[in-house]
């Protein structure tokens, strides 16, 4: 967990294009007592950065997903998965036949109505090595004092996202 930390901090400072290292002081005389910044070389793992070979793979791979959710690609599994989302809590089984891949067996719930949540949020996602994303839904029914949480694996099925399982837990 500290070397995620760690890391997701080298990606911020790396992002925001690094810290300088004359303290925002413009005069270039002053910087004589500086310590230089050692720059992180995209193809240089075990030279002259400080991160091991693990950490380099955990970086790259933050880099990979930070692309993901900048594409059309990821704001369209958004948009399939909220719609499913919807139509799952709002019991309506004819727009989540439209969202569901071919061999996906549908079923509701009668005990969850949208209408009746306090909120719904995108908890969170995750890629898998094979392309398939599960996305991760939190919601609290008006009067319930716990979460509820729906969690749906999609698949991108001949250039449309959809769904091929999904479940709930309380």
């Amino acid at each position: 967990m500290i070397k995620k930390t760690i890391l997701c901090l080298a990606v911020v400072v790396l992002l925001l294009g690094g810290c300088t290292a004359n303290n925002g002081n413009s005069n270039p005389d002053s910087q004589q007592n500086s310590t230089p910044q050692t720059e992180l070389q995209s193809d240089d793992v075990s030279g002259s950065t400080s991160m091991s070979e693990e950490e380099y793979a955990l970086f790259q791979e933050l880099q990979e997903e930070n692309e993901f959710t900048r594409s059309q690609e990821y704001h369209e599994m958004q948009i399939s998965s909220w719609k499913f989302a919807r139509a799952c809590l709002s019991n309506d089984t004819d727009s989540m036949e439209t969202l569901v891949a071919a061999d996906t067996e549908i079923s509701t719930t009668k005990d969850i109505f949208y209408e009746n949540l306090e909120f719904i949020i995108l908890k969170g996602f995750r890629r898998s090595d094979d392309g398939q994303v599960t996305v991760s839904y939190e919601f609290q029914q008006k009067g319930e004092d716990s979460y509820s949480y729906l969690t749906i694996e999609m698949a991108n099925v001949g250039g449309e996202w959809k769904v091929v399982s999904y479940g709930f837990e309380k």
